[in-house]
């Protein structure tokens, strides 16, 4: 790394993989939003603010709100029937 260079958010993660974190940290956001006090604001700009990813990264993992909104409540599932086995 070059002197005045910062090491950049994803330096170190291989390629195939910084797609699956961001889908994952995306998702992560939705989940905290739509549990938070205001209620469910499960919208693109919502979620990339809570993720600090640029909508660029929102639509690299989902076609669309609905999408997203559909993974986000699969996840909620997902994690509520591991804990009930």
């Amino acid at each position: 790394m070059q002197a005045g260079q910062r090491r950049g958010r994803w330096s170190g993660v291989p390629l195939q993989d910084r797609h699956a974190l961001r889908r994952d940290t995306l998702v992560a956001a939705g989940v905290h939003l739509l549990g938070s006090e205001g209620g469910p604001a499960l919208t693109v700009r919502a979620a990339c603010r809570q993720a600090n990813l640029t909508e660029r990264y929102f639509y690299e993992s989902f076609s669309d709100r609905e999408h997203f909104v559909r993974a986000v409540y699969d996840d909620v599932c997902t994690r509520a029937m591991a804990t009930l086995t």
